[in-house]
């Protein structure tokens, strides 16, 4: 019984962790988004592409 308590603490530790990561990764897009939003209003198209392939870099790597 006490090692399926362990187990139990051990899983939720685990899913507290991946949640974590889940939103701190939701975070980063919506800044990447706005990121991209400013740029599209102001029309500068070549730093869209510029900024989209250091992001595809950067998610490669």
């Amino acid at each position: 019984m006490e090692q399926q308590f362990k187990l139990q603490i051990n899983h939720s530790k685990n899913l507290e962790a991946l949640y974590s990561s889940i939103r701190s990764v939701k975070h980063d897009i919506n800044n990447h988004l706005l990121c991209l939003k400013i740029l599209a209003e102001n029309g500068n198209t070549k730093e869209i592409n510029k900024y989209l392939y250091t992001l595809g870099q950067t998610i490669k790597n």
